[in-house]
């Protein structure tokens, strides 16, 4: 038997495979899988649980497989098996990987959306607060404290560099905010702004700021940074720039931002009332995702509107983009999202910031949707806290104004528990409507509009209204005060004036200036005198209107106004000495006078008893004064008098009202210096002086005189 010496056949090597996979990605990065095996992986059956990848997406060369990672909301661990059939068996291998949440721009467009418009709020309210400063009328002392509105605290600190007393080159200003309300925030505030100013010309003025841990409002947005604001203002054309001189840090909610390179500029035009808002930068989120910001045209919209006009766009460090559109009228609340295949809407009210739309440095909360038919005010440009006694005020409104239509406009203001009025003359440029007092506001009064206005627009028929607006609140620095020994005047006297009662407030006056408004040709004996008498010519028979004007050091100027009323020469005037805190004069002299005024006597009752004498038309008066019972009215004096008819049969009567007001009692007397009769039993000769006192009989005094074809004087 031959011996067998062949070898036996080995057995086949069993499979072995394995793969790696990249262990972490963000979403949208590539996953890479390496496949290891000791067979030919032609030769195998693959596929996969938990990926989308079969044969033919795997080069059977090399065993190298890619995919693109998902997106996820939150960062997700996914695993991975690989099965493979060989010769009729399973083999498997098992592995995992981890995608990170990436905050994509097209996956999360308002967040972009927020995290841009905070960075440009910022900016441009830290340059409206300078602005505010650079602006100020009000001298800037080296360190003051004050009260915000809302109770907090903050204090400046001026440094003089150049010891010039303006500011200038070098100079800085420190404020220190504690829990304070800031109207360019409509917010409160919390921290140290420094401001710099690095130029200040005659138009255009650039200061840095800088700013640490600056706490906004009670969510607690914290900044950080130093930027440099251009403010350009010419005319009724300005401009503010500002430009990020390193960097920005905003934090707040979950969001942390990282700005450079960035700047935003806001232009606007009181003309035309329309304004222009150009940005760009780079910006970081929460330290991981970086994103560019571009103008591709300016936002541009009508003053107290969202834009209506523009486009910007938002690219992510991926590659993606998205932009935003201004809507014309058709949705012209929303800006239009176009990216990612798809398209949706934000709303300019709650995902844009308020500095878009409000006219710097004031805060518009809820802006207007554009119409081409808008017409509103937006603003009054003065700071109305605290205005001069004559100063003007500037109302901005949505559009340019073409004609003013004929309506008077008014304000009231509260004098202790009476009301003052005053008149406005009205001039427009472009959209600013001026408002000028017909007669001097009272110093520490506070002011309202109560009537409206009406307006046409450019080039449109289009009529818009004036809205009601208050707390125009009139410096309180000076207060001046005149005093007359007569509120009248005739051929035979001279009016003596007294400003020694003004009040001041703050610094040491000047200058008193008296004078004649009317230009009537009257001359005063000491016209920058405390006091001074007044020299009427024979031939004037108007009334008098006198303004004292008194200026302090500090360039405060203040003026009051004083009418002294001409007696008519016919001998029948009433004659009303008006007294601060008497409810029926309001504080206020008048002179009734019957070409004007048509005087009438009635009564009820029998005229040698009871007396009424009336002004027939605006503004009414009546003057009733009745005799005890059983008395008949005659010349002498009468006491003790109460308001007619109820006063007791014992007591003679008293009611003295007008202008719509009248009093509950009254405590007066009156004295009678002529009283005659025509042949038909009517009043034809009459002097009465009288006083009142309304309500109580420790009220103000109120008295008078009525003449009546009487030539019996006046007795001071």
């Amino acid at each position: 038997m031959q011996e067998d010496n062949s070898k036996p056949e080995p057995e086949p090597e069993p499979l072995s495979i394995s793969f790696s996979i990249t262990p972490s990605v963000y979403e949208g990065e590539e996953v890479t899988i390496q496949i290891t095996s000791n067979k030919p992986l032609n030769n195998l059956q693959i596929y996969w649980e938990g990926l989308y990848l079969n044969s033919e997406s795997i080069d059977m060369q090399t065993g190298l497989a890619t995919f693109t990672a998902q997106n996820v909301y939150e960062d997700t661990d996914y695993s991975v098996t690989l099965y493979a059939h060989y010769q009729e068996e399973e083999f498997k291998a098992t592995g995992s990987y981890t995608v990170k949440n990436q905050i994509l721009v097209t996956k999360e467009p308002r967040l972009y959306n927020t995290a841009v418009q905070s960075i440009e709020e910022h900016l441009l309210r830290l340059g409206y607060i300078a602005e505010y400063y650079l602006d100020s009328k009000q001298p800037i002392t080296s360190f003051e404290q004050t009260t915000c509105e809302n109770g907090g605290v903050y204090s400046l600190t001026y440094t003089d560099s150049d010891n010039n007393s303006e500011l200038s080159q070098g100079d800085t200003i420190v404020l220190d905010y504690l829990d304070c309300f800031v109207q360019a925030y409509n917010d409160i505030l919390q921290g140290e702004i420094t401001f710099t100013i690095i130029e200040k010309a005659d138009f255009t003025t650039q200061v840095e700021v800088a700013y640490q841990q600056v706490l906004v409002g009670y969510e607690r947005k914290e900044y950080s940074g130093i930027l440099s604001a251009t403010k350009y203002s010419k005319d009724k054309d300005h401009k503010l720039s500002v430009k990020l001189v390193d960097s920005l840090s905003v934090s707040y909610d979950d969001i942390e931002l990282d700005a450079s390179n960035y700047q935003v500029s806001k232009d606007w035009s009181l003309n035309s009332a329309t304004f222009e808002i150009t940005t760009s930068g780079s910006v970081v989120l929460n330290q991981q995702w970086n994103f560019t910001v571009e103008t591709v045209s300016p936002w541009f919209g009508y003053l107290g509107e969202v834009p209506h006009q523009g486009q910007v766009k938002i690219a992510g460090a991926f590659g993606e983009e998205i932009s935003l559109n201004a809507n014309f009228v058709i949705n012209s609340q929303y800006i239009s999202v176009l990216g990612a295949e798809r398209e949706f809407d934000l709303s300019w009210r709650g995902d844009t910031a308020s500095s878009f739309y409000s006219f710097a440095p004031l805060y518009s909360l809820w802006p207007k949707e554009f119409n081409a038919n808008n017409f509103d005010m937006v603003a009054v440009l003065n700071d109305i806290n605290k205005i001069g006694t004559l100063e003007p005020i500037n109302v901005l409104f949505s559009r340019p104004i073409a004609e003013l239509t004929e309506y008077e406009l008014s304000a009231y203001g509260w004098l202790n528990f009476g009301t003052t009025y005053v008149n406005f003359n009205k001039t427009f440029d472009g959209s600013v409507l001026t408002l000028i007092p017909e007669s001097p506001l009272v110093a520490g009064v506070e002011y309202n509009f109560n009537s409206g206005l009406n307006a046409v627009l450019n080039e449109k028929n289009v009529e818009g209204n004036l809205n009601y607006f208050g707390g125009i609140t009139v410096d309180d620095t000076i207060v001046p005060v005149i005093t007359a020994d007569k509120g009248y005047f005739n051929s035979t006297m001279t009016p003596k004036l007294d400003a020694n009662s003004t009040e001041l407030n703050e610094g040491e006056v000047l200058n008193y200036l008296w004078l004649d408004v009317n230009e009537l040709g009257v001359t005063f004996t000491n016209p920058t005198g405390v006091t001074t008498e007044v020299e009427v010519p024979d031939e004037v028979e108007d009334d008098l209107l006198i303004h004292l004007q008194v200026t302090n050091e500090l360039g405060n100027t203040a003026t009051s106004e004083l009418k002294i009323f001409a007696q008519p020469p016919n001998g029948t005037f009433v004659y009303i000495k008006g007294v601060e805190g008497d409810y029926i004069s309001q504080g206020y002299d008048r002179m009734l006078n019957p070409v004007v005024n048509e005087f009438s006597f009635s009564s009820n009752h029998d005229q040698t008893k009871v007396i009424e004498l009336n002004t027939d038309n605006n503004p009414y008066w009546s003057f009733q004064f009745a005799a005890p019972e059983g008395t008949t009215l005659s010349i002498g004096e009468y006491t003790s008098a109460t308001r007619y008819p109820f006063n007791d049969s014992a007591e003679s009567g008293i009611d003295i009202s007008g202008e719509h007001r009248g009093c509950n009692q009254n405590y007066g007397a009156f004295v009678i210096h002529q009283l005659s009769y025509s042949e038909s039993g009517e009043i034809d000769k009459l002097a009465i002086d009288f006083t009142q006192r309304c309500e109580s009989k420790e009220s103000p005094e109120l008295s008078g005189v009525i003449r009546y074809n009487s030539n019996i004087p006046i007795e001071d």
